[in-house]
């Protein structure tokens, strides 16, 4: 089982496929699964590389308004092999804000059924032609006014069915929420993207758009003025535009990889962390990552053992310690109260105090201080490590030092 996937129908894009592949790639998606809807050049013949090293699957799919029984098919055949799987075209990239792994920001999030993601919009930049280089770099400037839609990554565990491309129905029990952790019932919701966004590319050049109505929509049979029309494309044109280019260096990374590497590169990429061991080599490779401050790497690793072997005392806590260093408190309670609830041992109380004291919590801390002191041996414990370290965080409280790290 792997972490991410992200699934997209796609029809004539051979010129954009690598660019989106290569780009989420370097984001932590691991997997892609791709619905050919009669591309002139098949897509399994343009990825031919990339399927033969395992990072691609190619679906062939024919006829008109194939995206939602694509999307079912997805969720049905691949669903059971991800524990996330974002639903997204080739036109839109996730572009991550407070960090470097898109597994990393998932796991914020494994307690809904799915995380929806705010569109923001880019124009055409002023290109008329279909300009050399990647998207990312060549179309920097974007809508003034947000966009309220949204597209989704879901976990196909709790999910009952495709609404529309945007869109799932969840299991009782489970929804999708914004980056806010707010539930998200429908297209579109109050706009939130200080974590991460959509950079959607609607427009391209004048070429890509005439390319693009040209092709027509993998969502409906209807292709008219209302739904989508060179009157959208010039009225875009009039709107307020601001410059922003937030992947710049992603661009520059792409173009490096892209002329060093092949297939087998990329293929390394996708599987960073992600393979098959052992929990304590999971463990011990995270503390080695976590010692060379490389946090990010320490947490996928981490999120690859919990897909391997479960959310486990050890795992949780472990996890709970990388928040802590990052400071994400909440995130740090609940793994420790999800460990509490398999064992309410002296470790996970101890942990526990730690996020209490980290987040400037004093009287929780204070209060699971004397709880742990005065239940050693409820706890059948008689060791005098224990006591030390008992008597460091006492140490702790009085100089209240909430930087301390033990």
């Amino acid at each position: 089982m792997h972490y991410l996937a992200l699934c997209a129908i796609a029809k004539d894009e051979d010129r954009y496929l690598l660019e989106w592949i290569h780009y989420h790639i370097l984001v932590g998606v691991e997997r892609f699964i791709i619905y050919d809807n009669d591309s002139a050049t098949p897509i399994a013949q343009t990825l031919a590389e990339y399927v033969k090293a395992g990072i691609v699957e190619v679906i062939p799919v024919s006829g008109k308004d194939r995206q939602i029984p694509a999307y079912a098919h997805c969720l049905r055949e691949y669903g059971p092999r991800f524990r996330w799987i974002g639903f997204l075209d080739l036109d839109e990239f996730l572009v991550l804000k407070d960090t470097r792994d898109a597994r990393i920001l998932l796991s914020e999030y494994e307690d809904h059924g799915g995380l929806a993601v705010h569109w923001v919009m880019f124009g055409s930049s002023g290109h008329v032609t279909s300009p050399y280089g990647l998207q990312i770099e060549n179309y920097t400037m974007r809508l003034a006014t947000n966009d309220f839609h949204v597209k989704s990554i879901v976990q196909p565990a709790h999910v009952n069915e495709t609404v529309n491309a945007h869109i799932f129905n969840y299991k009782p029990g489970s929804c999708c929420v914004n980056e806010e952790h707010l539930p998200v019932g429908s297209s579109i919701s109050y706009h939130a993207t200080r974590r991460v966004q959509l950079n959607h590319y609607w427009y391209r050049s004048q070429q890509d758009f005439a390319a693009k109505l040209q092709r027509g929509r993998a969502d409906t049979a209807a292709l008219n003025e209302t739904t989508r029309g060179w009157r959208h494309f010039h009225a875009h044109l009039d709107q307020p535009q601001v410059k922003e280019d937030l992947l710049r260096d992603m661009a520059h990374r792409i173009k490096l990889l892209a002329r060093s590497g092949n297939a087998h590169v990329w293929a390394a990429l996708s599987n960073r962390h992600s393979g098959q061991r052992e929990l304590y080599q999971y463990v011990a490779q995270a503390y080695e990552a976590m010692e060379k401050g490389d946090l990010d790497a320490a947490e996928v690793i981490m999120c690859a053992a919990s897909l391997r072997y479960g959310e486990t005392v050890e795992c949780l806590l472990f996890r709970a310690s990388l928040c802590r260093l990052r400071k994400a408190w909440e995130r740090a309670k609940n793994l420790v109260v999800k460990a509490l609830a398999q064992e309410p041992s002296l470790t996970v109380y101890y942990e526990l105090f730690l996020v209490h004291f980290q987040m400037g919590d004093r009287d929780r801390a204070e209060r699971l201080q004397q709880f742990m002191e005065r239940s050693l041996g409820t706890f059948g414990i008689n060791d005098e490590s224990w006591r030390q370290r008992l008597a460091q965080s006492r140490t702790m409280l009085k100089a209240g030092n909430t930087g301390a790290n033990p």
